[in-house]
């Protein structure tokens, strides 16, 4: 994988984490 693909893959991650941020906090709370 070159490094500008790395880039751009951290980004698309970076991304999801924002948009699941709240529903993945809710969903842990839930398993707990």
């Amino acid at each position: 994988m070159s490094a500008k693909n790395q880039d751009w893959h951290a980004e698309q991650i970076k991304a999801a984490v924002r948009m699941k941020g709240k529903t993945l906090s809710q969903l842990s709370r839930e398993v707990r």
